[in-house]
Formats: C-alpha cells, structure tokens, sequence
C-alpha cells in the first residue's frame, strides 16, 4: 500500500511538471503588442523585477467594472477591494503595469516588497475592460531566492 501511494505521489508530481512545463512564458512586449493571443491562458513570466505596487487599472479588471455608458462607469468596490495591483520589469528592462493579486493572499507581500526584487509569476491573462489592453490576474508569485556567490567562503 505504501509503495502505490509513493508510486501515485511521483506520478502526480511529474504530471504538475508537465503541466508547469506547459504554460507559455511570455515577456512584456508580448502582453502589450500581441496580448489577445493570450487572452485567457495562462502565462508565466519568470526571474522579472518588481516594480511598485499601486491599483491604477484595479478598476478595470472584468468583474469590478459593472457598466459603462462611454462617460460613466459603475464601478464594484467590493470587487476592486479583492485585488492588488502591482507593476515589473521583464528580463528586457520593460516595463508592464497591469498585474494584480488576490489581496486575502498577497497583500502584505506586495505592499511589503522592494523596487527590484526579483519574482516570478504564473497567472491568466485578461482583457481590460474599456480598453484594448490586457493585464495578468496572478494565481501564483514567488519570489525567486538569489543563487549562493560562487566566491562565498
């Protein structure tokens, strides 16, 4: 019984390695020029930098804009209070502004962290509402640990 049940654990392992290995890593420039090939699919963008924290394109997530007559818009602000918005750098040095995070889950590590600090996310890409843009609703960040200095005693 024992040894099914590890034989079932590493197989289970090596199928989330596949399905990881799977999921497309996309950079900045792709989500701005070419992001409806993206539009919900997942994506990871992997050793970036993060930027700053700020809700700028909060209330454009789909779900907290309610309706829009082209000069207002009803705006959910219980919706809007779910979500964190946070801004990188990709590995090119570009900038991309609409990521964002479950509060109840990464509120205190995002407010929390410094301009640079390297990170990699795995989220799905949305269409901004009211816009031809697209963000990233982020299911999974880490924040990527320096590799020991080769020169270290």
């Amino acid at each position: 019984m024992l040894r099914s049940k590890k034989r079932q654990v590493a197989e289970d392992e090596e199928k989330a390695k596949l399905a990881e290995a799977s999921i497309p890593e996309v950079t900045s420039t792709q989500l701005e020029t070419l992001g409806e090939r993206f539009d919900d699919k997942r994506v990871k963008l992997t050793h970036i930098k993060f930027g700053r924290a700020d809700n700028l394109w909060v209330e454009s997530l789909p779900g907290v804009t309610i309706s829009t007559n082209g000069l207002l818009s009803t705006i959910d602000t219980k919706a809007a209070q779910q979500w964190i918005g946070f801004s990188i750098f990709d590995n090119n040095g570009r900038s991309f502004g609409r990521c964002f995070a479950p509060k109840e889950t990464y509120a205190d590590l995002i407010a929390g962290m410094k301009k640079g600090t390297e990170i990699s996310l795995r989220g799905y890409v949305v269409a901004m509402e009211g816009s031809e843009l697209y963000g990233v609703v982020c299911y999974k960040i880490d924040v990527d640990v320096p590799e020991a200095r080769q020169d270290a005693p």
